[in-house]
This record gives C-alpha cells, structure tokens and sequence, in this order.
C-alpha cells in the first residue's frame, strides 16, 4: 500500500478515535471498516458504491449474503467482516436487555427487536418469555414465514411457556413491506393468545410490529393491557 494511502487511512483512524466518528460520514465510516477487510487498495469506491446500492449505512450492515456478492469488489473478507459486525451488534443489544428486568424497559425491547428484525426479507416472529421478576428466560426465534400462515403458533408458545416456568411473555414480529400496522389477523391471533395465556396465570405483556423505520406496539395502542 503506498504511503498516501496509508496515511490517508491514519487519518480516518485519527478522525474516528477523536469522537468515534461521529464527525464522519457514513461513506468514511464504512471506508474505514472496509480497511480491515482489504488491507492494499482504496476502498472509498467500494464504500460509496454499497451505500448507494443499498441506500444506508445500516442496509449495507444487514445486506444478506447474495446481495452483497453480486457489488463487484466485495468477496469473503468484506462479508464476512460486515456479518460481524451485525452479529457483534446483535450480541451487545441481546447483552443489554438480559441484566434488566423488561416490563420496567419496554423501550429497549424495541430496540433489541428493531436491531434483528428490522431488515429481514421475510416475517420472523420472536418470543421473549420472562420469570416473575421480569428477567429473560428464553428469546425464541421462529422462522415460520407469515403469521398469517402459522395459524398453530398461540399453542407452541402456550407449551413453551408451561415447560419453562414464564409469567410474562412479549412478542415481536417483522413487516418486510414497511408498515407497521396490525392486520385484522395479527389482532385476532393476539388476543387468542392473550386469553389462552390469562386462563393459565401468564401475563402477553405486549406484541410489537416492527418495519424498517417504525414500529407498532399493542400496548401502546391499548389493544392488549
């Protein structure tokens, strides 16, 4: 790597641990992580390409894998770097919400859930199920396509809560199309669900929507209480 590069890249690194970043635009921040994935050649291209491919920081981070392979430049090292990266943020959000008792901090539920749904392609539904003291038990992930076509879960989640003792359960499910708004059948399933639950003493204390840019809580809306 010749010596304008690397002290170009030293400067981005200077610039980064001044204030972590928060002077830097997105395109220098994603230049700098690319960095360490392609050591010898200038990568700002590659940065600006991806972010205008993609849209965003965060879409390039949580790309799946064939769309980031068909960027030209990229290949196993950036991959593999940017799906660190959204493991890593997926682990320290799931670090955070683990140490706190949940109803008391249903803002950082939102943010956990929004942090690993919010890009998916296809509808996910996550299941947190708590103890008495509000603490996490369990986080469940079902990859069941639509809610819409998994008309059984409200009894998988009954038996799951039976077998590990919860007294709360929230629940989170994706939008991919970008509108958090319930469908007639997301509010019916809720309160089968919320019914089966309260005839065995187990508290639904929420369902949240998330989209790409938002996010619709039941409890909020006062559908579920």
């Amino acid at each position: 790597m010749s010596d304008d590069k690397s002290g170009h890249r030293e400067r981005l690194k200077n610039r980064f641990l001044k204030d972590n970043g928060q002077a830097m635009a997105d395109y220098e921040i994603l230049e700098l992580l690319l960095s360490y994935a392609i050591p010898r050649r200038d990568v700002k291209p590659l940065a600006k390409e991806l972010l205008q491919e993609f849209g965003s920081f965060s879409h390039v981070i949580y790309a799946d894998y064939y769309q980031l392979e068909k960027i030209k430049g990229t290949g196993r090292h950036v991959i593999t770097l940017l799906k660190l990266v959204k493991s890593a943020l997926s682990r320290a959000l799931s670090d955070h919400i683990h140490h706190k008792p949940l109803i008391e901090n249903l803002a950082d539920i939102i943010d956990y859930c929004r942090g690993n749904m919010r890009f998916e392609k296809i509808e996910q539904l996550r299941v947190l199920y708590l103890n008495t003291k509000q603490y996490i038990i369990c986080d469940d992930l079902m990859h069941s396509g639509t809610i819409d076509q998994t008309p059984l879960y409200p009894r998988e989640i009954v038996k799951r809560a039976l077998d590990i003792g919860a007294a709360y359960i929230i629940i989170a499910h994706n939008h991919p199309s970008g509108d958090p708004s319930p469908s007639d059948n997301d509010i019916a399933i809720t309160k089968l669900l919320q019914q089966a639950l309260h005839l065995l003493d187990i508290q639904l204390y929420d369902h949240i929507i998330i989209s790409s840019n938002a996010y619709y809580s039941f409890r909020m809306q006062q559908i579920i209480s």
